[in-house]
């Protein structure tokens, strides 16, 4: 009985985080001229948390469960699809290397370790997506017309926006974390 309790905690616990994660990508804003389509929200605070409090699993699965819903609810398309796509690569970039970097080390090391690894995983891996798949694909398979070479539009574009991505997600987290920490303490 108890596993069973702790099963339908979690599947509750899940679902809460996922909702409230699909949620928070609505408020979203951008923060590079060029590519006013990329977006920063905080939909992987819900995420990241998931992961923190439970596993790195089942933050995964916050993350797909919230991609699904928002690209159910914003209507299946192509376009969408390579957005929705992109956003649930990036959001398991940045829970991965911050959750692994938090399980094996502690303290302050562990803080800036964890804010610095995330930043270049995640403006490395989304550069490198950005430049060999994702803005190909928004060329050819929809005929995007961009004003800038594909080189520069990730030198000047992906490579600060998730920069900036990057620290505004893990400040956000170690702000919003350290007080849900102290107030399971109470």
């Amino acid at each position: 009985m108890g596993s069973k309790r702790f099963s339908v905690k979690k599947m509750v616990t899940i679902s809460i985080l996922s909702g409230l994660s699909f949620f928070l990508m609505y408020i979203k804003f951008p923060i590079i001229p060029i590519a006013s389509y990329m977006t920063i929200d905080f939909s992987d605070i819900p995420i990241l948390i998931g992961a923190l409090t439970l596993s790195k699993r089942d933050g995964a699965i916050i993350a797909l469960l919230k991609s699904l819903l928002y690209f159910v609810f914003t209507g299946p398309s192509i376009i969408n699809l390579i957005g929705v796509g992109s956003a649930f690569i990036s959001s398991l970039v940045i829970l991965f290397s911050l959750v692994l970097i938090i399980e094996k080390f502690s303290g302050l090391k562990r803080t800036l370790l964890g804010i610095l690894v995330t930043i270049l995983n995640l403006t490395v891996i989304m550069s490198l997506l950005n430049y060999f798949i994702i803005t190909p694909l928004y060329i050819d398979v929809i005929g995007f017309k961009f004003a800038y070479s594909i080189q520069d539009l990730v030198l000047y574009a992906v490579v600060p926006f998730n920069i900036i991505k990057g620290l505004i997600v893990t400040l956000t987290l170690l702000i919003i974390y350290k007080r849900i920490v102290k107030t399971n303490k109470r």
